[in-house]
């Protein structure tokens, strides 16, 4: 799987995916820190990434629209990094199955 980190989340995340085997580009480094979100969507979409984002604009617009890029919606609050790691490392063994086929799919 390929993702796209949103600018709200520490870079850092995507060496997390990549230590589980996965290609993933903080927005930052991808020179895309200071574009519309369209862009993003549109990058997601021809490159098959997914978004991994906290802010609700990408998954309101992925349920309004039938196509799209896959959404990894992080619906977690300020915790520090550690704590972050920590959640992702225990909701990851049902997360990373249910981004095969859902278009939206929440980490709380």
């Amino acid at each position: 799987m390929k993702f796209i980190d949103d600018q709200q989340l520490p870079p850092i995340l995507a060496k997390w995916f990549e230590g589980r085997g996965h290609s993933a580009e903080h927005v930052f480094f991808a020179g895309l820190s200071e574009v519309d979100d369209r862009i993003i969507w549109d990058r997601a979409q021809t490159e098959a990434a997914i978004i991994v984002t906290k802010d609700t604009d990408f998954a309101e617009r992925r349920l309004r629209e039938a196509r799209g890029p896959t959404i990894l919606w992080l619906r977690i609050g300020n915790t520090t990094k550690q704590e972050w790691f920590e959640i992702m490392a225990r909701t990851w063994p049902v997360v990373e199955p249910a981004l095969a086929h859902e278009p939206i799919v929440e980490v709380r």
